[in-house]
Protein backbone atom coordinates (compact mmCIF):
# COMPACT_ATOMS: atom_id res chain seq x y z
CA UNK A 1 0.00 0.00 0.00
CA UNK A 2 1.93 3.56 -0.49
CA UNK A 3 -1.28 6.15 0.11
CA UNK A 4 -0.83 6.26 3.47
CA UNK A 5 -0.75 9.92 4.86
CA UNK A 6 3.01 9.29 6.17
CA UNK A 7 3.73 8.50 2.25
CA UNK A 8 1.58 11.04 1.01
CA UNK A 9 3.10 13.81 3.54
CA UNK A 10 6.50 12.81 1.87
CA UNK A 11 6.75 12.54 6.09
CA UNK A 12 7.45 8.54 6.52
CA UNK A 13 7.97 8.16 9.88
CA UNK A 14 4.18 10.55 10.63
CA UNK A 15 6.13 13.51 12.57
CA UNK A 16 3.56 15.66 14.38
CA UNK A 17 4.27 19.65 13.16
CA UNK A 18 5.74 21.73 15.79
CA UNK A 19 9.25 22.74 14.47
CA UNK A 20 10.30 24.17 11.47
CA UNK A 21 12.50 21.84 9.87
CA UNK A 22 13.98 21.69 6.46
CA UNK A 23 12.28 20.91 3.70
CA UNK A 24 8.45 21.51 5.13
CA UNK A 25 6.04 21.82 2.05
CA UNK A 26 4.91 25.35 2.68
CA UNK A 27 1.43 24.20 0.68
CA UNK A 28 1.45 21.19 2.58
CA UNK A 29 -2.51 20.48 3.68
CA UNK A 30 -2.20 17.87 7.02
CA UNK A 31 -3.77 19.98 9.87
CA UNK A 32 -1.44 17.85 12.40
CA UNK A 33 1.70 15.90 10.96
CA UNK A 34 4.62 17.55 9.01
CA UNK A 35 4.65 17.58 4.56
CA UNK A 36 7.63 17.56 3.18
CA UNK A 37 8.82 18.74 -0.31
CA UNK A 38 10.11 15.12 -1.05
CA UNK A 39 10.87 11.82 0.84
CA UNK A 40 13.96 12.85 1.64
CA UNK A 41 13.19 15.53 3.74
CA UNK A 42 11.16 13.47 5.89
CA UNK A 43 13.57 10.39 6.55
CA UNK A 44 15.85 13.36 7.40
CA UNK A 45 13.76 14.03 10.28
CA UNK A 46 13.44 10.57 11.52
CA UNK A 47 17.18 10.20 11.88
CA UNK A 48 18.19 14.02 13.18
CA UNK A 49 15.20 13.34 15.96
CA UNK A 50 16.98 9.73 16.71
CA UNK A 51 20.10 11.56 17.25
CA UNK A 52 18.46 14.24 19.27
CA UNK A 53 16.78 11.29 21.15
CA UNK A 54 19.79 9.48 21.85
CA UNK A 55 22.42 13.14 22.35
CA UNK A 56 19.72 14.68 24.73
CA UNK A 57 17.69 12.54 26.51
CA UNK A 58 20.16 9.47 27.15
CA UNK A 59 17.92 7.14 24.76
CA UNK A 60 20.49 4.32 24.17
CA UNK A 61 18.34 1.18 22.73
CA UNK A 62 15.67 0.51 20.07
CA UNK A 63 12.97 0.19 23.31
CA UNK A 64 13.88 3.87 24.64
CA UNK A 65 13.63 5.58 21.43
CA UNK A 66 10.45 3.83 20.39
CA UNK A 67 9.19 4.66 23.96
CA UNK A 68 9.85 7.88 23.08
CA UNK A 69 9.15 7.97 19.39
CA UNK A 70 5.65 6.09 19.82
CA UNK A 71 4.80 7.02 23.33
CA UNK A 72 2.83 4.38 24.94
CA UNK A 73 -0.20 6.40 25.03
CA UNK A 74 -0.90 6.12 22.05
CA UNK A 75 1.30 2.96 20.33
CA UNK A 76 1.93 -0.67 21.29
CA UNK A 77 4.98 0.71 22.01
CA UNK A 78 6.31 -3.33 22.93
CA UNK A 79 4.93 -4.48 19.43
CA UNK A 80 6.52 -1.14 17.64
CA UNK A 81 10.27 -1.53 19.54
CA UNK A 82 10.20 -5.39 18.76
CA UNK A 83 9.52 -4.56 14.56
CA UNK A 84 12.02 -2.33 14.65
CA UNK A 85 14.82 -4.47 16.57
CA UNK A 86 13.84 -7.30 14.51
CA UNK A 87 13.93 -5.60 11.33
CA UNK A 88 17.17 -3.95 11.98
CA UNK A 89 18.79 -7.21 13.73
CA UNK A 90 19.51 -5.79 16.55
CA UNK A 91 18.41 -6.44 20.25
CA UNK A 92 15.55 -4.54 21.76
CA UNK A 93 17.42 -3.30 24.87
CA UNK A 94 20.82 -3.56 23.69
CA UNK A 95 23.00 -0.69 23.83
CA UNK A 96 23.55 1.50 20.54
CA UNK A 97 25.66 4.39 19.38
CA UNK A 98 23.53 5.74 15.87
CA UNK A 99 26.60 7.76 15.30
CA UNK A 100 28.39 4.89 15.11
CA UNK A 101 26.77 2.55 13.25
CA UNK A 102 24.84 4.13 10.49
CA UNK A 103 23.64 0.66 9.04
CA UNK A 104 22.08 0.39 12.34
CA UNK A 105 20.65 3.58 11.96
CA UNK A 106 19.42 2.69 8.30
CA UNK A 107 17.68 -0.26 9.20
CA UNK A 108 16.43 1.54 12.21
CA UNK A 109 14.77 4.06 9.64
CA UNK A 110 13.77 1.59 7.00
CA UNK A 111 11.62 -0.26 10.18
CA UNK A 112 10.17 2.75 11.41
CA UNK A 113 9.10 3.86 7.83
CA UNK A 114 7.85 0.37 7.19
CA UNK A 115 5.25 0.15 10.55
CA UNK A 116 4.67 3.89 10.05
CA UNK A 117 3.15 2.94 6.70
CA UNK A 118 1.81 -0.72 6.46
CA UNK A 119 5.03 -2.28 5.20
CA UNK A 120 5.80 0.44 2.54
CA UNK A 121 9.60 0.99 1.73
CA UNK A 122 11.87 3.52 -0.29
CA UNK A 123 14.80 2.69 -2.40
CA UNK A 124 18.06 2.32 -1.24
CA UNK A 125 18.89 5.88 -3.03
CA UNK A 126 15.86 7.83 -1.48
CA UNK A 127 16.70 6.01 2.34
CA UNK A 128 20.38 6.97 1.73
CA UNK A 129 19.87 10.35 0.04
CA UNK A 130 17.61 11.02 3.37
CA UNK A 131 20.15 9.48 5.64
CA UNK A 132 23.37 11.88 3.71
CA UNK A 133 20.96 15.18 4.49
CA UNK A 134 20.83 14.15 8.13
CA UNK A 135 24.40 14.00 8.76
CA UNK A 136 25.42 17.00 6.47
Amino acid sequence: MTDTRGVRNNNPGNVRKGTAWNGLDPEGMDSAFCVFVAPEYGIRVIAKLMFAYQDFHDLNTIRGIIDRWAPPSENDTGAYAQFVAERANWGVDTHLSLHTMPELLKGMVVAIIAYENGGYAYSDAIVDAGLKLALG
